[in-house]
């Protein structure tokens, strides 16, 4: 009697979509009746749906979580192991994105062991190697006090990263020793818009096209940031040198 008990207030929990109840009515059913089937059933399906609630909320530790208890209460259920690799594919992003390269790697990898098939999946994980070894030598190597370029580079693998103010660092020393440095003004640019500096992004990118007029990305972007200003006439004016020819 009890274990039916239990079961009738997991379900209705589940029916209104309160899972963490569902999930502990059942499981209390369960323990009273190890071999209740439907109760598994049902158990199943509430870490699942509740695994999508956290998957939608980019809580991907908790919805790995509840997909692989799915698993483990059915493994036959089928559509729980596309939403798992997917919950590892978007954890993984989320960890690439911050720069915590060697989470994203693990979890491409379980993405892979659930798909060996996924070419996107070896090419993620790729990138995220190919961006920690990058991490290393721009944490080890200090460029050259009076190369510019070593400044510029150094910044754009930190812009690569992400880690907008150390690129705006480097990319700064490397104006100083060059002033006329244009690709390094554009990166710095670009930098101070990721930021949401407009002002500051709009004055580097007025020097990218005093030192090259023709330079259309540089007038694109600027026409992007003078409509986030609501200045439309400016943004018109640049939109037309940016696809002039």
């Amino acid at each position: 009697m009890l274990a039916e008990a239990y079961f009738g207030r997991g379900y209705a929990h589940y029916t209104k979509g309160g899972y963490d109840n569902a999930i502990a009515n059942l499981t209390k059913a369960i323990d009273f009746k190890p071999d209740y089937a439907k109760a598994y059933f049902w158990l199943a399906n509430a870490y699942r749906r509740r695994g999508e609630v956290y998957c939608d909320k980019k809580d991907y530790e908790n919805a790995i979580a509840d997909y692989t208890q799915t698993i483990k209460i059915n493994p036959n259920y089928a559509i729980v192991y596309s939403q798992l690799a997917d919950a590892y594919c978007r954890r993984g992003l989320s960890y690439y994105t911050k720069g915590n390269y060697d989470k994203a790697i693990a979890d491409y990898t379980q993405l892979i062991k659930l798909n060996p098939d996924d070419a996107n999946a070896y090419h993620k994980r790729e990138l995220a190697y190919q961006a920690k070894d990058e991490r290393t030598r721009t944490n080890t190597v200090k460029p050259n006090p009076d190369d510019a370029v070593a400044y510029y580079e150094r910044g754009e693998a930190y812009l690569r990263e992400f880690n907008y103010d150390n690129a705006i660092k480097n990319l700064t020393q490397a104006i100083k020793l060059k002033p006329d440095f244009a690709d390094a003004y554009s990166l710095r640019g670009r930098s101070y818009f990721a930021k949401g500096n407009y002002d500051c992004a709009i004055s580097d990118l007025n020097q990218v096209i005093r030192l090259e007029p023709n330079n259309s990305k540089a007038h694109d972007l600027r026409r992007q940031i003078y409509q986030r200003k609501d200045d439309h006439k400016r943004a018109v004016v640049d939109g037309d040198k940016a696809t002039a020819r």
